[in-house]
């Protein structure tokens, strides 16, 4: 598959000159609330970039689509992810105290770059993490353990958490 590496020396040389660039390359898997993302698709940047004599900035949208789990029913589906841009990067040339004087704390914790590539990889992945969804629903209208015919339905996956919900109903029915 692709490359998450982008030559900016072109943008370098254009002073405030956009540059239009599209990238698909793969990322791992995502582990997060204790919910691992598989990558159903790999990732797709659209990206405008250009440099202004301090820093490189891109602007743009991510797309990727993960298998996913519903939080309802617990039923596998690919949810789809997409999400809009704005992004300083730097040289790694500067440090310490070298920035220069119109740097914000902020810009001081944006992405590198090194030379005149620019990779991509852990910009996209960190913010792919950042703004995933808490849960995921297989569709807007999901209604979990309703999902089955009727409550107590054996079509009802015994792994689902709508089933062990039930279970759960069920125990502590028989316990009053």
């Amino acid at each position: 598959m692709g490359n998450s590496v982008i030559k900016i020396a072109e943008a370098k040389k254009a002073f405030g000159t956009w540059v239009h660039k599209a990238l698909e390359f793969e990322i791992t898997s995502i582990e997060i609330c204790g919910r691992t993302l598989v990558p159903a698709s790999p990732v797709k940047v659209e990206l405008d970039y250009s440099f202004d004599g301090d820093a490189i900035n891109a602007k743009g949208c991510i797309s990727v689509s993960f298998h996913e789990n519903c939080a309802r029913c617990n039923n596998e589906f690919v949810m789809p992810f997409y999400c809009d841009f704005e992004e300083r990067f730097f040289s790694s040339d500067y440090k310490g105290d070298e920035y220069p004087h119109n740097f914000t704390n902020e810009d001081k914790e944006s992405f590198i770059y090194s030379g005149d590539t620019l990779d991509l990889y852990d910009f996209v992945y960190t913010t792919v993490v950042l703004n995933l969804p808490l849960y995921s629903l297989c569709s807007e209208n999901c209604t979990g353990a309703n999902n089955a015919k009727h409550i107590g339905s054996d079509e009802l996956n015994p792994d689902s958490l709508g089933a062990k919900l039930l279970e759960a109903l069920r125990k502590q029915k028989e316990e009053v």
